[in-house]
């Protein structure tokens, strides 16, 4: 779930979107490709499914604009087999999550609208509220990783 969470933060769309168990393993399926043999073994949940060979997507496409470093976390995230993602705190420990740009303090963004604003800049305005609603996803990113260390 943490990688869903993040790349919808990310991208602010859902990742796997689906209706009911079948159309949701496809939209899965469809982007993470097909598990292999090893994979299905431990998902003994879905044993049930039948799937067709399918090629994943590259992360580029899935998640734009990602770096490199953060495109293998979220793959690390969103492996099919649970012992092989990534525990909170090596998620924590890895150094992306916080060498991601980190953006202006709330203050220094509010006083940049403000600015743009009263100098009639709407273009200054958008992507300055932009960046307040980015640091607003990274925060709480942040906060829901630090809450599962426990």
């Amino acid at each position: 779930p943490v990688g869903c969470i993040l790349a919808e933060m990310i991208t602010r769309r859902p990742l796997f979107q689906g209706q009911g168990d079948w159309q949701q393993m496809n939209a899965i399926v469809d982007k993470l490709g097909t598990p292999n043999e090893a994979e299905l073994r431990a998902m003994q949940a879905i044993t049930s499914f039948e799937f067709n060979p399918h090629p994943a997507k590259p992360w580029e496409e899935i998640v734009p604009d990602c770096s490199a470093a953060l495109s293998a976390l979220l793959a690390a995230l969103l492996s099919f087999d649970p012992a092989a993602r990534p525990l909170a705190q090596q998620v924590l420990d890895r150094a992306e999550v916080w060498d991601a740009p980190q953006p202006a303090g709330r203050e220094a963004i509010a006083e940049r609208v403000r600015k743009s604003v009263a100098d009639g800049n709407s273009c200054a305005r958008q992507r300055e509220q932009g960046e307040a609603e980015a640091m607003v996803s990274w925060e709480a990113a942040q906060h829901c990783l630090r809450a599962h260390v426990c």
